[in-house]
C-alpha cells in the first residue's frame, strides 16, 4: 500500500499574486533567509541567547506562515515558546534539531516545485 505524501506548504497565500516569477523569487528568498537565520539561530542556540533564539524564530514564522509550511511552522513556535518561557535546554536542542530536518524536508520539496 503507498501512503500518500504529506503536503509540506501550500502556495494559496502567494498564489494570489498571479505572478509565477514573482512568486518564484519569493521561494528562492524564503530559502536563502531562512537557511541563513536558522545559521543565526544555531549560534544563539551555542552561547545559549533564548532572547536571540525568540527574535531570530519569531522573524522565521512570520514568513514561513507565508508559504503556509505548517509542520516546520509548527515546530518553530515550539522553540519560541520553550525560548521565551525559560524551557530546559535539551528541549531547546531538540527543537533545533526538528526544525533543522523539518526544514530540509521543506526546501527538498520547494526546490523541486521550482523546477516545475
Amino acid at each position: 500500500m503507498i501512503t500518500p505524501k504529506k503536503q509540506l506548504f501550500d502556495l494559496t497565500y502567494l498564489k494570489k499574486i498571479d505572478d509565477q516569477g514573482l512568486i518564484d523569487d519569493l521561494i528562492n528568498l524564503y530559502l536563502m533567509e531562512t537557511q541563513s537565520g536558522l545559521l543565526q539561530m544555531k549560534k544563539a542556540f551555542d552561547k545559549p541567547d533564548y532572547e536571540a533564539i525568540h527574535t531570530i524564530v519569531d522573524q522565521l514564522k512570520i514568513t514561513t506562515g507565508m508559504i503556509q509550511a505548517s509542520a516546520f511552522y509548527s515546530v518553530l513556535e515550539e522553540i519560541e515558546k520553550i525560548s521565551k518561557y525559560g524551557g530546559e535546554y535539551y528541549q531547546l536542542l531538540e527543537q533545533e534539531h526538528f526544525a533543522q530536518y523539518e526544514f530540509k524536508q521543506l526546501k527538498y520539496e520547494l526546490e523541486l516545485y521550482l523546477k516545475c
